[in-house]
């Protein structure tokens, strides 16, 4: 049985319909561990467009919503803005590297 890589599932459609995951984007994941970070799951997959995907975030949650203020194309640059908060940057400093999300309080510890 071939091995799946990492880079074979990230950025690719969740849709069963044809048997195989074909190209498409959207849906992302992203694994932290260590005591900044709060156990569980952020974020959730549901139906998108005819496929599943990455919902919209609820940041006082962390919940996969439709409609929550963390649109699905910005999970991403969210998630860097929460692991850079994690380790202690600054507010400032964060907002300047990441210009778009924000960070996921029910994340951190």
């Amino acid at each position: 049985m071939p091995q799946t890589r990492l880079a074979d599932v990230l950025g690719r459609s969740c849709q069963r319909s044809r048997g195989r995951l074909p190209t498409g984007e959207n849906h992302q994941v992203s694994i932290a561990i260590g005591k900044p970070f709060r156990g569980g799951v952020i974020g959730g997959v549901g139906p998108v467009a005819g496929d599943y995907g990455a919902l919209a975030i609820d940041s006082k949650s962390g919940r996969g919503v439709a409609g929550g203020d963390i649109a699905a194309v910005d999970t991403l640059a969210s998630f860097g803005k929460t692991a850079m908060a994690a380790v202690g940057i600054d507010a400032a400093t964060i907002g300047t590297a990441i210009t778009s999300g924000q960070v996921i309080g029910p994340a951190l510890a």
